[in-house]
Order: C-alpha cells, then sequence, then structure tokens
C-alpha cells in the first residue's frame, strides 16, 4: 500500500490477519441520525412534450449522511403540465413550468421543470433523462485519461477472496473476475521445518478456481509458524514501560529458543507496542529460568495482572537477514517455490505474491531483529522492505506458466523493483529471465476519493526525475505512486520493456452503497487508464449492507451489494469489443470540446472492435470527479447536480445510446446543429456509446 503523506498508516492492512479496524476510518456505533433534508437529482430539467425523466430523490442527515428512508410522496404543481408517478417518474404533457415535490413526513423539497413544444435539437435516449443550462460560475476543467482497450477491463478484474469459502470463487467468475487473490499464509503450509504441504481447504480452493477458469494469486504471506510453549501465567504485575515480566513456570523457560522467540497474550494481544510487534508478538532478548524473567526487546505497552495468561511462539527460523543467501531468507524462498509448484501442477497460468510489506504494525519479520528493539541505539540496520527475496527468486524461474509478483511496493512506490541499484533489478538480468521470474509488481493505493492517487498522465511523460507536480487538484500530491508508474515508463521508453504493474488490494469502506458503487467503478476504470493490468478489489465478501464494509457481497447472506451487480453489468457490456489491431491516435477519438459543471469531468475513451460494424466502437465514460476536503470522506459528498460536457465526434463515429453505469438508467443526449454532442454528466460513471 502506498505512503500517502496524508492518510494515516491505519488504512494499510493485509488480507485476513489484520484487524478491520487498521482500515477503517470510525468504527464508533453510529449515533441514531433524523432526516433534515430531501436532495433530488437532477433539481431542475428542460424538457419537451412527451419528455420523461426519472428524479432521485436522497433523504440526508444533519451530517450530509444518506438515510435508508424513502420519500413517501411525490407531487406536481400544474398535473395538467406535468404528471409525476410515485416513484418520481416526470412524465411531461403540455408547454409551461412547474415544480415537482418530494416529502417525507414534514420534510419537502422541489424540482423545477421547464417544458416547450419542441426540441432545438435532435433528441436521442436509450430512456429520457434531463438536459440541464449550463451553471453559471461552474468549472470547465476537463481531465482526458489515455485510451484503453475494453479487453483490457474485461481482462483486468479480480477479487481478494476466503479461501475457506469456495462459494466467493464461484461468485467471483459469475461477477466476471479473471483473478483471484487467496492468502495461503506460512505457517500454515510448513508446520514443521522443511516439510510444506498445503491444507486440504487451501487445496480445495486452488483446485476450484482452476476449475473455473480464474488465475490464482496467491500470496505468501507473513512470518515463518513454529510451535507454542505450553502456556505461562504471570506471577508478578507489569506497568507499561517494564522491559520484563515474570512468569511462574520457571522450568518452561529452558525451551524458548532465542532470535526465534517471541512472546503475547494468551488472548492474541500485543504486550508491547504493535509498532515492536510480529503477528507472534514481541521479541524475546532473554530468558531467566532461575527467577522466571522474560526480558523484552521493546517495553510492556498495557498493565497486566497477576494471572494474565500468555504464549510464546519459537519461530521455525531465525529473524530473516538482508542478502539472498540469509537462511531464513532462502526458507522464505522454497516456501514462494512450493506454492507456485502447486499451481503449475494444475497447468495454469497463476501468480505467487511476494508480500514483504513492512514498515507497519505486526509484521516486522522481514526487517531483521533491530526492528523489535524500542531503543534506537539497537535499531540500527533496521530496514523498511527485504529486496533479497525479490533479489532471490529473480536468479530462479518458477515452473509452467507461474509468475512471482513483488510486494514490497504495497507500502511505498520508492520500493519498485525498477528502481535500480542495490535494491533494484541488477543490471545482469535479461528481459527474458525477469519477465519469467518477478514479472509484476502490485500496489495497495487506499485513499480517500477513487482517483487519491491519480495524476495527469502527459505532465507524467514529461516529468523527469520529479512526478509529484503531476498530481491532479483534490489528489494527494505526495502519494508516490506516480513515481513507480514514471519508473515503469520509462524503463519500457529506455530498454523497449517493463515489468507489469497491478493493483493487488483497493476498496472503501462505507455503509453507503450508491458511494460505493460510485467509487469501485470510478477506481476500476481511472486505474486501467492509468496503465495498471489487473485491479484487486478488497473483498469479495464482507460484513452485511446494514454496516460499514468493504464487500461487494454479505459475508452471511451471501446475497449481492449493489455495487456487484453494476461491476458485473459494466463488464458485460464490455463483451461485445474485442481489442483493436491498434489502439486509435488520439486524433482519432472524440474530444470534449467544453465542459462547465461542479467538478472537474474526467473522460476516459475505451475502445473495441464490434462483430457487427467494421470500425472501432468507442465507449466514451464521464463524470465529475468528486472528492473531500479537508479530511472528509468520500460517502459524505453531496452529489452535484448534472454539468453539461459538450463532444465532438470523429468521422464515421455516431452515437447510439447513454447510459448511467451506476445504476443502469439511460442518459439523454442532444445532436448539436454543428454536430457535437451534449450530454449530461454527474458524479456517477456515465456511458456514451459510439458506434461506426
Amino acid at each position: 500500500m502506498i505512503l500517502l503523506g496524508s492518510i494515516v498508516a491505519s488504512l494499510f492492512c493485509g488480507i485476513a490477519s489484520c484487524s478491520e479496524a487498521s482500515k477503517a476510518l470510525d468504527l464508533a456505533p453510529p449515533m441514531k441520525r433524523v432526516p433534515l433534508r430531501i436532495s433530488i437529482s437532477p433539481d431542475s430539467s428542460k424538457l419537451t412534450v412527451g419528455d420523461t425523466v426519472v428524479l432521485h430523490a436522497t433523504v440526508l442527515d444533519s451530517l450530509g449522511h444518506q438515510l435508508a428512508d424513502s420519500v413517501e410522496t411525490w407531487s406536481s404543481s400544474d398535473t395538467s403540465v406535468v404528471r409525476v408517478s410515485p416513484t418520481g417518474v416526470v412524465t411531461a404533457l403540455t408547454a409551461g413550468e412547474v415544480t415537482v415535490t418530494a416529502q417525507l413526513k414534514d420534510t419537502t423539497q422541489a424540482a423545477k421543470i421547464w417544458i416547450s413544444d419542441t426540441a432545438k435539437a435532435s433528441d436521442h435516449t436509450g430512456a429520457p433523462s434531463s438536459m440541464l443550462p449550463a451553471p453559471v460560475g461552474s468549472l470547465t476543467s476537463v481531465e482526458m485519461m489515455p485510451v484503453v482497450a475494453a479487453t483490457q477491463l474485461r481482462n483486468g478484474l479480480g477479487f481478494n477472496v476466503d479461501p475457506s469459502q469456495l462459494w466467493q470463487l464461484q461468485a467471483a467468475h459469475d461477477a466476471g473476475a479473471t483473478e483471484v487473490r487467496m492468502q495461503f499464509d506460512w505457517p500454515s503450509v510448513e508446520r514443521s521445518a522443511g516439510q510444506l504441504a498445503l491444507p486440504k481447504q487451501f487445496e480445495d480452493a486452488l483446485a476450484n478456481s482452476v476449475q473455473l477458469g480464474l488465475e490464482p494469486l496467491i500470496v505468501a504471506a507473513y512470518g515463518p509458524g513454529g510451535p507454542s510453549l505450553p502456556t505461562l501465567t504471570l506471577a508478578s504485575p507489569a506497568v507499561p514501560g517494564d522491559t520484563s515480566i515474570r512468569v511462574a513456570e520457571r522450568g518452561t523457560l529452558a525451551q524458548v529458543v532465542l532470535g526465534s522467540a517471541f512472546i503475547i497474550g494468551a488472548d492474541g494481544q500485543q504486550l508491547v507496542s504493535q509498532s515492536y510487534a510480529s503477528y507472534f508478538g514481541g521479541l524475546v532478548t532473554n530468558a531467566d529460568q532461575q527467577t522466571g524473567q522474560i526480558f523484552l526487546a521493546a517495553p510492556v505497552s498495557r498493565a497486566l495482572s497477576i494471572g494474565t495468561q500468555v504464549k510464546i511462539v519459537n519461530r521455525l527460523y531465525k529473524l530473516a537477514g538482508t542478502g539472498p543467501n540469509d537462511p531464513s531468507v532462502q526458507a522464505y524462498i522454497r516456501y514462494v517455490q512450493f506454492l507456485a509448484g502447486r499451481i503449475a501442477s494444475y497447468g495454469v497460468a497463476g501468480r505467487v505474491e511476494i508480500w514483504n510489506e513492512p514498515p507497519w504494525e505486526g509484521d516486522r519479520w522481514d526487517g531483521g531483529a533491530p526492528c523489535f528493539f524500542a531503543r534506537a541505539a539497537q535499531r540500527v540496520g533496521c530496514v523498511d522492505y527485504n529486496f533479497s527475496f525479490a533479489l532471490a527468486l529473480m536468479a530462479t524461474t518458477p515452473p509452467g506458466r507461474v509468475r512471482y509478483n513483488w510486494g514490497g511496493t504495497h507500502k511505498t512506490g520508492f520500493a519498485s523493483v525498477l528502481a535500480g541499484g542495490n535494491i533494484g533489478i541488477p543490471a545482469t538480468r535479461t528481459r527474458d529471465e525477469i519477465l519469467n521470474s518477478v514479472a509484476s509488481e502490485s500496489f495497495h493505493p487506499y485513499g480517500a476519493s477513487p482517483e487519491h492517487h491519480a495524476w495527469d498522465p502527459q505532465c507524467l511523460a514529461q516529468s523527469g526525475s520529479n512526478p509529484f507536480p503531476c498530481s491532479l487538484p483534490g489528489t494527494d500530491a505526495t502519494s508516490n505512486f506516480k513515481w513507480a508508474r514514471k519508473l515503469a515508463e520509462d524503463h519500457l521508453s529506455t530498454y523497449g520493456w517493463t515489468i507489469e504493474q497491478n493493483i493487488t488490494e483497493t476498496g472503501v469502506l462505507t455503509s453507503n452503497q450508491a458511494a460505493k458503487t460510485r467509487f469501485i467503478l470510478r477506481t476500476f476504470i481511472t486505474y486501467h487508464a492509468l496503465g495498471f493490468q489487473r485491479i484487486n478489489f478488497f473483498k469479495l465478501a464482507d460484513g452485511s449492507a446494514s454496516t460499514s464494509n468493504y464487500g461487494f457481497m454479505d459475508a452471511g447472506l451471501h446475497t449481492a451489494y449493489p455495487v456487484y451487480n453494476a461491476l458485473k453489468a459494466f463488464l458485460g457490456d464490455l463483451d461485445a469489443l474485442e481489442t483493436p489491431t491498434a489502439l486509435p491516435a488520439t486524433t482519432s477519438l472524440p474530444s470534449v470540446v467544453s465542459y462547465q459543471g461542479t467538478w472537474p469531468l474526467m473522460v476516459v475513451p475505451i475502445v473495441g472492435i464490434r462483430a457487427s460494424t467494421a470500425g472501432t466502437s468507442v465507449l466514451l465514460v464521464l463524470w465529475q470527479r468528486t472528492y473531500p476536503s479537508g479530511g472528509g470522506q468520500f460517502d459524505t459528498i453531496i452529489s452535484p447536480g448534472p454539468g453539461q460536457a459538450n463532444v465532438k465526434l470523429p468521422t464515421g463515429l455516431h452515437p447510439t445510446g447513454a447510459w448511467s453505469l451506476t445504476d443502469r438508467s439511460p442518459s439523454k443526449f442532444q445532436v448539436q446543429a454543428d454536430g457535437t454532442i451534449s450530454i449530461n454528466v454527474t458524479d456517477n460513471p456515465t456511458v456514451l456509446q459510439l458506434d461506426p
């Protein structure tokens, strides 16, 4: 996951063992919220007699959060001019001017409707929407993203799934995913030194993913396991700041293996600060059998009473050094290679992800022993990430069509294997040697908005050694995600090849399903356009619809949230488009010649060839790029009213439809006298379909 500067480290997390609280921004119990107002979208419309438009009403509380309440009634100020249904469908009957009002108890909100006898331009619609006059004093900035092939997006979806829940694999397949990311943790795979085997649930998950045609991405996660000593009981209390504890079972301390021993509460809670702890606890530096005293590398961080139970784990391997030939590094390499072999045994393509995500709370195994010491003098040599894992694997070739994926970039783009020097791809390694071993690297770009790490691609291409000024307005200017992408583009330009870059975790924690749908669709489209080949979302199933969660499905009921259906439908749109022989030049693509809206307009052209046509079709996706400010959250942003974009078409293309990707509702567009297309845009991605 990427260091954001302004985003706290608690946003970054692994797949399963990290607590959900480490990703959540606020998990406090929600207060009872009282409806204070209603928001209607669109809040004004210009129609022609015979047109219809669907008004959407959202009930908001005092903080701007969306509530589950629905409006009770819709009414028209003049039913001879406009008729409105109980669900907000407005039908224009005669010319005139009316207001349509939504009401919930004592709260009301009105939308203005103007109706004319004839249209001034040729109207096209799959089902009508509204066209707005240009907003006064609004933004006109347009952010044109690079063209992307429909097949790249169609083949670029993955989900983080729980390997113990086989139904999730079927659900991922049904959504259109091509890859599933599963954690086969080291302690479960190697229970005794040198003896590696997949537990049945892991083997079943691997077999099922292959049967469904899903490429497995297996995470080789965390430090090695090891045997636990019998439970120990505190013989005297300890307070925060103590650097030792005393236990009653003094004879048991003879089993402590210094350099490999870690201590943790029997309840799984850490005894020392997470900053100096592994998943197995804090490092034990000494154990005195005569006194029962256990000495710790870092001080106790919570009060411990007499009788508190603790346990010690002797890891199978000592803390890893920083060289490829270090025994503990080699042990991890054997684990990675074993996983690669299990994938290859099925005769399929797949990847093994080299986790290597420190520095972060809960896993500094591969940073070396000094990382566990609180005292600065003893932390000399503590490394943030350990390239020895990647360097060792670059000297090997995995079996069959399996490749390795470097995960050191989860925390920082500066850890890219493309960085060169002592931390990157050795100059002696050839193209084929790299692309047949550590052929990709991955990122975890969580953030406050879908485009939180996004950049101006033209600026990036010309940025030299400083890509940070290329951040888009409202995004994180300090994010080094763009720096890693710049390395890949420069490597391609210099050598004619580069490794693949992917996203193996991203998502949004919210109970607002409409905001989640908007967030995920925009994330998926944006990062594909910026050059990332596969995007795995965290996580397929999580929580329930009434709770804040990351999921696309309810983990208990196995039912789909709206985001699942929206993403599945979007991939269905792409099914009909095959890859063109070459991506069209910018001059052959539609362009936005003018725009007025509340937020910057982001535009992504998606191209492909339909079997029924001879030329290249374009799905032009447009949205107002909303983003929070001042530490706010994306799901609290009130959706803007529609802005208007005017699109110039190249010769040979004509509009055949338009719709919202979030709810599939058709969008109205107009062909102007000069041939340009006028279309409404909101913060939900809207597709304008253009065919030869």
